[in-house]
Formats: structure tokens, sequence, C-alpha cells
């Protein structure tokens, strides 16, 4: 098997590299326009704080109808530019991550099983890995939101103590088994039905547990260790570039080449199970 992913990757390395490539790169930009919008909202936010200042002035002096009516006015802008901000860092910021996964992703798991070129740009397959996605990415979504409400709880820096609790476990290692789950049913996806996906994956998730979930957090491992390079890109991009970040760019591809093997080998495995 090791043998077959690595000649398969082999054979196909320039574009499951270009379009790895291509969704990292699409995603950098994406979370440093992210940045910057979120940053003009919280500016914008700001500017409203001298006024509000002024008003309780003005509304501890006097509550004339003249003083409630600026202070309305006032609190209705503060709150739209609030509703724009949770908007988009709820919704529009998720919905464009997913978009870029469905296309890129989707694409990589088809170029896996399809030698002729005609045959990859196949929108049944493209819908049912979106529909199967779907429910898996807004359970991410909601478990990352999760965390970030808990971070504080249970980090000293910010008040809180090491006493995690049942929930940060969830929060944790839901998404783990449930993305073994995932990748699982992508590896089967092109040859069978939404159905036959799910029933034939679970059976094989449980079945083949002793081998495929070791290889699973092979893959995640890997992941998270491109993840942690990927964003510290993202860091020295919105800070100073020295030498270290060079190094860390070529940790990065290193990486992305690893993992972009780790996927086949993976799909490869299961379709074989």
């Amino acid at each position: 098997m090791f043998k077959k992913s690595l000649e398969l990757f082999k054979k196909k390395f320039f574009y499951f590299i270009l379009i790895d490539g291509l969704f990292f790169i699409s995603l950098f930009l994406f979370l440093n326009y992210s940045r910057n919008k979120i940053q003009g909202y919280l500016q914008s936010i700001q500017q409203y704080i001298p006024q509000l200042n002024a008003l309780e002035s003005l509304l501890q002096e006097s509550t004339a109808v003249g003083n409630l009516e600026q202070s309305n006015l006032l609190l209705n802008n503060i709150s739209s530019v609030m509703n724009k901000a949770l908007i988009f860092g709820y919704f529009i910021i998720p919905l464009v991550i997913f978009v870029l996964w469905i296309l890129f992703q989707g694409l990589n798991y088809k170029i896996i099983f399809e030698n002729k070129t005609n045959k990859i740009l196949d929108y049944k397959f493209f819908l049912k890995f979106l529909v199967i996605t779907l429910p898996f990415f807004v359970i991410l979504t909601l478990a990352i939101f999760q965390f970030l409400f808990l971070f504080s709880d249970f980090v000293p820096y910010y008040g809180g103590n090491l006493n995690p609790n049942s929930l940060l476990y969830l929060v944790i290692f839901g998404p783990i088994i449930l993305f073994y789950l995932l990748y699982i049913f992508y590896s089967l996806l092109n040859d069978n039905s939404l159905i036959k996906t799910i029933k034939k994956g679970f059976l094989l998730s449980i079945n083949k547990i002793y081998y495929l979930f070791p290889l699973y957090i092979g893959y995640l491992i890997i992941f998270i260790l491109f993840l942690v390079a990927f964003l510290n890109n993202f860091v020295f991009y919105i800070g100073n570039f020295n030498a270290f970040s060079f190094v860390n760019i070529i940790i990065t591809i290193l990486l992305l080449i690893l993992l972009s093997y780790y996927r086949i080998l993976f799909t490869l495995f299961v379709r074989s199970s």
C-alpha cells in the first residue's frame, strides 16, 4: 500500500501540491482580509467612545428629550457596527472557509480517484462532498467558538485555572472522533452513494479501527504541525520577517508535501479495507 500510494503521489505530485498550495494561499489571504475587516469594525466602535462619554455626562445633568434622542441614535449606530462585525465573524468567515474547503479539497480527492481530466469536474461528486462535509463543518465551527468561550476559564494568564471540565474534553476530542469518520467517508465517496458511504464508513471505522485510527492520528499530527507552521507565517506576515520566517516557510512547504502524501495513503488504506 505504501508503494502504491507513493507511485500515485509521484504521478500526480504537481496537481496535489498546486491545489493544496492554492487552498492555503487563498485561506491566508482571506484570513488577512478578515483581520483587517474586524480591526476596522473595532476602530469604528472605538471612535464612538468619546461621544458616549460626553453623552453620559449630559444625561447625568439632564434627561431632556434632545439628549435622549442623541443617545439612542448613537447606540443604534454602535449596535449596527457590532451586528455587522458579528455577522462577519460568525457567518461570513466560516462560510468562505467552507466554500474554499469544498472546492479545493473536493478537487484533491477527485484527483486521487480519477485519471481522466474530463471526469474530475464532476458536479455530482462535489455535491456529495458538500452534503457529507456540512454537518461535520458546522460541529467543528461550533466547537471552535465554544473553545474560545472556555479559553479564559482555564488559562491562568486570563484569571482561569488549569482544571478542564467535561465540556472542554468534549469540545476537543469530539471533533477528533467525528473527523476520523469524515476522512473515511471521503475515501469511499467517489464509488458509492451518500447512504452507502455512511453505512460502509461506519462499519470500517469500527471493524478496522486497530489500524485506521492510528493512521488517522498520524495524519492529524501532521495536519496540526502544518497548521502551527501556517499560522506562524500569518503572524510573521503581520509582524516582522526575520531569518526564522524563511525557515518556517520551508517547514510549511515540507509539511504540506507530507500532508498531501498522507491523504493519499490514508485514502488507499480505507479503500483496500
